[in-house]
């Protein structure tokens, strides 16, 4: 564990050794990716734990753009992948958000080891500040938990989306999924107490009752939410 942890900080280290061309405010010039293309990073159980850490939080959408992107729209996530080195969890295991457009964000995932579970909360996009910086954010839990917030990189041709996470001693990949704007019919096998899609304003798609990502997505990719001019490249804002 030592050994990959080391791992990820060296690569973290290149990956910060030349200042990105535009990126106005980040701070110290260190390169972190714009494009969903340039943080996929393919998981398998050997190199899971060793993904890039970042010292500030990639993002390409500004915080006033969040509402149109997320806002009554639903967030589809291979959970599986992020613990694919854990004893008992899912290959491929899918992940549901629904994020309301009152603010209300409803998910159902698999948790560490077994079994599925859903919680109701609260989102909003922020505004993070770190040094004379400000970051945008979404925050997924507001009222209920002070730490930062998650960071999206987003591809606004294929609906892809990757949100970063803060862990000790940076930022790291936590979803990596796609948006689209109907909750698939699994949600339901996977947690029987997910509101309806009555009660949310949502439609279903009835093709993906598949309860893994891969297969959701060999039945029907879903459709996506395809915004590209919510993009932008570095949506940092100089800290007042």
């Amino acid at each position: 564990m030592r050994q990959h942890i080391l791992q990820a900080l060296a690569a973290a280290v290149l990956l910060a050794s030349a200042a990105t061309p535009g990126l106005t405010h980040s701070d110290r010039g260190e390169k972190r990716p714009r494009t969903y293309d340039e943080v996929f990073i393919p998981f398998t159980k050997e190199d899971a734990v060793r993904e890039p850490l970042f010292r500030h939080p990639p993002g390409n959408v500004r915080a006033e753009h969040m509402w149109p992107l997320l806002a009554g729209k639903v967030m589809l996530v291979d959970a599986g992948r992020k613990y694919s080195s854990v004893p008992g969890v899912v290959d491929h295991a899918l992940m549901v958000v629904f994020m309301g457009p009152q603010g209300r964000n409803v998910w159902c995932v698999y948790g560490d080891t077994s079994d599925y579970y859903h919680r109701d909360q609260k989102w909003a996009p922020i505004r993070w500040k770190h040094g004379e910086t400000y970051f945008p954010q979404l925050h997924p839990a507001i009222g209920e938990d002070k730490r930062p917030g998650l960071s999206p990189v987003y591809n606004g041709e294929t609906g892809q989306i990757v949100f970063f996470t803060h862990r000790q001693p940076g930022w790291s990949t936590r979803s990596v999924g796609h948006l689209q704007e109907r909750l698939p019919a699994a949600v339901w096998t996977l947690c029987p107490e997910f509101p309806s899609a009555e009660e949310l304003g949502v439609g279903v798609n009835k093709n993906q009752t598949a309860v893994t990502y891969d297969k959701l997505l060999e039945q029907d990719p879903g459709r996506r939410v395809l915004r590209p001019d919510l993009i932008t490249l570095d949506p940092t804002e100089p800290a007042k």
